[in-house]
């Protein structure tokens, strides 16, 4: 006996399908999603390699810079050499999820100059409590 199937089922399916669909718009993009999804799978140095490398080849995508900046963070492995990346950090576009761990990282690091200078860029932009919060 076959089971038909509706119509409205291959829609909705469709739709789950749609949804699950990377964002992703540029080559570069495709290529940030995909590093982050193999660090997520637990491939943290060879992933950390290959963002740092997109990040190379791209230095002015703020995308990548910000992940390349949230991924050492939550890893322990941003310290003060990799201060130099936010030389590549334009205001205007740096991502909103980026900046709240950028103030973390530099105020970890002592660099609260640094840090009260981005909070105040970046709170011009969008307020945000939570950077008030950190910069007490």
């Amino acid at each position: 006996m076959r089971k038909k199937i509706s119509f409205r089922y291959i829609g909705i399916i469709s739709l789950y399908s749609i949804t699950t669909i990377s964002f992703a718009i540029t080559p570069q993009d495709q290529q940030r999603e995909a590093i982050i999804a193999e660090i997520k799978q637990g491939k943290l140095e060879t992933g950390i390699a290959k963002l740092e490398s997109l990040r190379a080849r791209y230095p002015n995508d703020q995308r990548i810079l910000a992940d390349d900046i949230i991924v050492l963070y939550q890893n322990n492995a941003f310290g003060l050499e990799q201060i130099s990346l936010v030389k590549n950090l334009n205001l205007q576009t740096y991502p909103e999820y980026g900046q709240l761990v950028l103030i973390k990282a530099l105020r970890d690091l002592k660099q609260l100059d640094l840090a009260q200078y981005y909070a105040q860029q970046f709170n011009q932009r969008h307020f945000s409590n939570d950077i008030q919060l950190l910069l007490g």
